[in-house]
């Protein structure tokens, strides 16, 4: 598992919801990693949403895509999970 460093991946409260979210350089930012279910992209994923972002993991299999969201939710991010041929 990627995981957060001590100054960029702790959790901050959203200023509009109160809801926690991850810290870092990707706050309120949006990132598409294609690709992102499995390998290096699946590790750009958890990276990403470790830095704050906001992820869509795109691949062929969604259930692979919906694992990876699973993961980063559960790390307190967000994703969505999209299948694309």
């Amino acid at each position: 598992l990627i995981r957060p460093n001590r100054t960029s991946g702790c959790h901050n409260l959203h200023p509009e919801s109160g809801e926690k979210r991850m810290a870092g350089k990707f706050n309120d930012k949006v990132v598409i990693v294609t690709g992102g279910s499995r390998g290096l992209g699946r590790a750009m994923s958890l990276g990403f949403a470790a830095e704050g972002a906001r992820v869509v993991v795109a691949s062929r299999k969604i259930a692979s895509c919906e694992n990876v969201v699973r993961q980063i939710e559960g790390l307190g991010g967000e994703a969505l999970a999209r299948s694309a041929h």
